[in-house]
């Protein structure tokens, strides 16, 4: 639990601080930068209820979830850092896509940690696409993160998603095994699709409420 805390609160914490410096190095971006550190204050919060969340029982945590806005708002939640490394996210949703089987925190930590991992693979310049299907209600709906990062070697697929297996320089590997369990714990799956040079799409199949 203490790996998967201080996995969820590094990105945050690296924002807040450069927020930080902003202002020591130009006070006429103070009003911005202290934007930023309040919004990044309540994502690490928010982050922590997650975390909390993860703990209680399924009956208590399932709920039926509307999926639009919760993607806008995990989107929203990485406006700025995109903005800075010249990312283009946008979402796509199928019209009156179902609700699903969940909680709200945890699958938004779950899309949350999905995005910030597509994100730091491409670093600067590239996409992230969220599309939300369902051909029928009744059998569940996929949501899909695409990114046109540089993908993943046969090899690092076969790992990825496992306790402490990273291809980050910087991380500890658990963010996607945390997330694993949150969508199977809910009665979904993911799937990963990747290749190297080519992108990686994570798509989350989830039961329809």
């Amino acid at each position: 639990m203490s790996g998967a805390v201080a996995h969820g609160i590094r990105n945050p914490l690296a924002s807040i601080r450069s927020s930080a410096e902003l202002v020591q190095e130009d006070p006429a971006h103070a009003r911005e930068a202290a934007g930023d550190i309040v919004a990044q204050s309540d994502r690490l919060e928010a982050w922590i209820n997650q975390l909390l969340s993860y703990t209680r029982p399924l009956d208590e945590a399932s709920a039926a979830v509307a999926l639009p806005p919760l993607v806008a708002q995990c989107l929203a939640d990485f406006e700025r850092d995109m903005e800075r490394r010249r990312i283009r996210g946008r979402a796509e949703l199928a019209v009156n896509l179902p609700a699903v089987h969940g909680d709200a925190l945890l699958l938004g930590q779950v899309l949350r940690s999905v995005l910030a991992n597509a994100i730091e693979a491409m670093d600067h310049d590239g996409r992230i696409i969220v599309r939300g299907e369902s051909k029928d209600g009744r059998e569940g709906v996929t949501l899909s993160i695409e990114d046109s990062g540089p993908g993943m070697t046969t090899a690092q697929l076969a790992r990825v998603g496992k306790p402490f297996f990273t291809t980050k320089t910087r991380g500890l590997g658990i963010g996607l095994a945390l997330a694993r369990r949150v969508i199977e714990r809910f009665g979904g799956r993911i799937e990963i699709q990747s290749q190297a040079g080519a992108g990686t799409v994570v798509r989350l199949h989830l039961k329809a409420a």
